[in-house]
């Protein structure tokens, strides 16, 4: 879940602090506030996708050096699990930022974690295929990262459904993010064998 709070002030002259309202400290504040909150959480655990995360992912304020910022906004990054429902959180949230003049909160990107599902039937045929392309055992795994899955379970109708790629997880969003050519096109030729047999 992605969320946004925004924070208004007035502006002034450095020189003169006293004749505004700064924006950004007000900011820092609540997000102090945030992280404090999340703390409550960090003895529950999922025994499969593990603890809730929050993270405080940008900051913007202010136009220049000399100037009391009249506006302030950070947003954030939150992967909740079973144990803590989206809906909890972003009631706690609006709470929380309730306390303070002049700071919203907007949920950008309301995502739920998936549900643990049972292995089926579409679940062995793709085991099979990424044994039999890339050598590699399939492993049903845990992912933190999200994908276009929580959308699929808001759909009415029941299907499995498996998240597979060609992906080096371990350097993601990192500076030297990258996969091998191999892996990738191993990933194309599974995604093919997937195809041709389970929709025959």
């Amino acid at each position: 879940t992605d969320y946004k709070v925004t924070v208004t002030g007035k502006s002034a002259h450095s020189s003169r602090p006293d004749l505004g309202d700064n924006a950004l400290e007000k900011a820092l504040v609540i997000i102090q506030d945030i992280q404090t909150y999340f703390t409550k959480y960090d003895t529950v655990e999922n025994p499969i996708l593990g603890k809730l995360t929050n993270v405080i992912s940008v900051i913007n304020s202010g136009t220049q050096v000399n100037q009391v910022p009249d506006l302030a906004y950070f947003m954030g990054n939150t992967r909740t699990i079973p144990e803590t429902p989206n809906q909890q959180i972003f009631t706690d949230l609006q709470a929380l930022v309730d306390q303070y003049d002049n700071a919203e909160l907007e949920i950008i990107y309301p995502a739920e974690p998936l549900p643990v599902q049972p292995v089926s039937a579409f679940t062995k045929l793709a085991q099979a295929k990424i044994q039999a392309v890339s050598g590699q055992p399939g492993a049903l795994i845990a992912g933190a990262g999200a994908n276009e899955g929580s959308e699929f379970i808001q759909a009415k109708g029941k299907f499995p459904i498996l998240i597979f790629g060609p992906s080096a997880f371990d350097n993601s969003h990192a500076v030297n993010e990258s996969n091998s050519l191999k892996i990738y096109e191993q990933a194309v030729e599974i995604y093919k064998q997937i195809a041709v047999e389970y929709l025959a």
